[in-house]
C-alpha cells in the first residue's frame, strides 16, 4: 500500500484482506461515525475516526514531510457469538499489521468486548482501535524567479579626479 493519506485508504485496504479470507463481509461493512447505531445483522464491521496526534516527522520515500499525525481509529466489529467475533478480530489484526506495516508507520492497537445490553443482543461486539502515520507534507513553494537587473552609473555628477577617494584627512 501506498502512504495513506486518509481513514479510507486504511480501511478500504485492510477489508480488502479481510474479505479474501471471508466473503460475507463484503457489503457488511463501511466507514462513518452515524453507522454505529444502524446494527442490522452480524457479521458487520464499522470504522470510525477517533482521536489524533502530532508527532515529528517519520522518514518515508516521498516528499519530505514537517509532521505526522497518528491518526486514530476504531473499529466495531460485530459477529453472531463471541467466537466468531474472535475470528473477525483476528482477520482485522492480520489486514492491519499488512496494511499498514511495523511501528512508527502505524500505532500500537487495543481492543475491549462491547457489553452494553442493546448491542449484544443479536450477537457479540468488540471495538479495536488503533492508529496510522499520515504524513503532514511541506507546502508546496512557488519556483523561485530570478529577474536580471541590469546597472549603469549615472555619470552627469560625477567629478574628474584620480579615482582616489580623500576623505579630508591630508593637507
Amino acid at each position: 500500500m501506498t502512504v495513506p493519506t486518509h481513514l479510507s485508504d486504511v480501511a478500504t485496504a485492510a477489508m480488502a484482506h479481510v474479505i479474501a479470507e471471508d466473503a460475507a463481509l463484503t457489503n457488511a461493512w463501511e466507514l462513518s461515525l452515524s453507522a454505529l447505531p444502524k446494527h442490522a445483522s452480524p457479521p458487520r464491521m464499522v470504522w470510525m475516526p477517533t482521536t489524533e496526534r502530532l508527532v515529528e516527522a517519520q522518514k518515508r520515500p516521498g516528499p519530505h514531510s514537517v509532521g505526522t499525525i497518528l491518526a486514530g481509529f476504531a473499529v466495531a466489529i460485530w459477529g453472531a457469538d463471541i467466537d466468531a467475533t474472535e475470528t473477525l478480530r483476528t482477520r482485522l489484526l492480520r489486514a492491519l499489521l499488512l496494511t499498514l506495516g511495523p511501528e512508527p508507520f502505524r500505532g500500537s492497537c487495543a481492543g475491549e468486548w462491547i457489553r452494553d445490553v442493546g448491542a449484544t443482543t443479536l450477537g457479540a461486539g468488540y471495538l479495536l482501535t488503533g492508529a496510522y502515520a499520515l504524513d503532514v507534507p511541506r507546502a508546496p513553494t512557488a519556483p523561485a524567479t530570478v529577474t536580471t537587473a541590469t546597472f549603469v552609473i549615472d555619470t552627469t555628477r560625477s567629478t574628474t579626479g584620480d579615482g582616489n577617494v580623500d576623505a579630508g584627512e591630508g593637507t
